[in-house]
């Protein structure tokens, strides 16, 4: 028996490519390469022949010096845009910056809050339509896995009254009881909100744009969808200058705004909110030079939450659950940050993030 399973089962499995993956993708990827350095000499040497060589300009002796110097410029910029087409990005990006810039000079006497606006470094952008229109605040509370909810706009509402919109810190006491009553019933919901920002050296360039996702459990996401960011907590320190001195990172749980009732025109109907857990730090992690952090939790035993405007976020950011020395083979990449507790903050996802926080 032992002889017939190996003639017909383990022999003809070592002669598949079912195995070493990693050389057979490295291989692959190396065919993509020359494929594509192929695809440029092509295209390079079909520009010459067209006549923007350097050599055939050198040797066209009937042409002023002039005329010369401008079909050499005409060369260079053949070569470069067939390099461009190339390599370059297909679709150029989109400038939030600019794109508010022009919507306050069309509305300045709108009362409705722009959907695209800037703070700072940092320019957002929501949908003109949010993914729940109309979802009451209990309902919102139970679909996103957010007890106290209430309580927290709660809390936020007689802040927002005192202080206007000051920057204010984690670490308020609760006062508002989970059952208050608010002065509106409805909250618009969205599942994202796209976030840019300025070029760390060139802070009249751009910079890539990300995506914080706030999605509740679905077929697809079991636990929900969420990112985490970083949030200014003290007025006296910006992002980036200032690095994490003055942020906390957090995980964005709910972006909201809160729905007036109809012919109502409140201060703060016109902000846009986030409800965000908080991760402290709590080590840095030496051989990698990355923040290790940990889930902020109550006394109570839950999660350490709280309300604040979303302008306030300063920039996403990617945290990589910590596996300690054994991973449980059931996480996946859906299921990991939902079940981890301790998280690493990755500064190398992208440079400008790398260049705000090597302080």
């Amino acid at each position: 028996m032992e002889h017939t399973h190996i003639e017909v089962v383990k022999d003809p499995a070592s002669r598949t490519n079912n195995k070493d993956y990693s050389s057979q993708i490295c291989c692959h990827l190396d065919r993509v390469e020359k494929c594509r350095m192929f695809d440029t000499a092509v295209c390079l040497h079909g520009a010459t022949v067209a006549g923007f060589s350097s050599s055939a300009i050198e040797r066209d002796e009937d042409r002023s010096d002039g005329e010369v110097g401008y079909a050499a410029d005409d060369a260079d910029e053949a070569g470069e845009a067939v390099l461009n087409n190339l390599w370059a990005p297909k679709q150029s990006p989109s400038d939030f910056f600019d794109i508010t810039a022009k919507h306050v000079a069309s509305m300045a006497l709108s009362s409705s809050p722009l959907h695209t606006f800037t703070r700072g470094s940092t320019a957002f952008h929501l949908n003109l339509h949010p993914s729940l229109c109309h979802l009451s605040v209990d309902s919102a509370a139970e679909k996103f896995a957010i007890p106290d909810l209430r309580s927290a706009l709660g809390d936020f509402l007689a802040l927002h009254s005192c202080d206007g919109r000051r920057i204010r810190p984690f670490g308020r006491t609760r006062q508002s009881a989970q059952d208050t009553l608010l002065p509106f019933k409805y909250l618009q919901i969205w599942y994202k909100v796209h976030i840019q920002q300025r070029d760390y050296h060139d802070r009249t360039s751009t910079a890539l744009m990300y995506t914080i996702h706030a999605e509740p459990p679905n077929g697809h996401w079991k636990y929900g969808c969420y990112n985490a960011a970083i949030l200014q907590v003290d007025e006296g320190h910006d992002w980036p200058d200032s690095g994490l001195t003055g942020h906390a990172v957090v995980e964005v749980r709910l972006i909201m705004r809160p729905h007036p009732p109809q012919g109502t025109n409140v201060a703060w109907a016109n902000c846009f909110l986030v409800y965000v857990q908080r991760l402290d730090i709590i080590n840095m992690e030496l051989a990698m030079h990355l923040p290790m952090l940990k889930r902020a939790v109550c006394t109570s035993g839950s999660y350490f939450g709280d309300i604040f405007p979303l302008d306030q976020i300063s920039s996403f950011a990617h945290i990589v659950p910590w596996f300690s020395e054994t991973a449980d083979k059931r996480l996946t990449y859906m299921n990991a940050c939902h079940a981890s507790q301790s998280f690493y903050l990755n500064r190398y996802f992208d440079k400008d993030f790398f260049y705000a926080t090597n302080h």
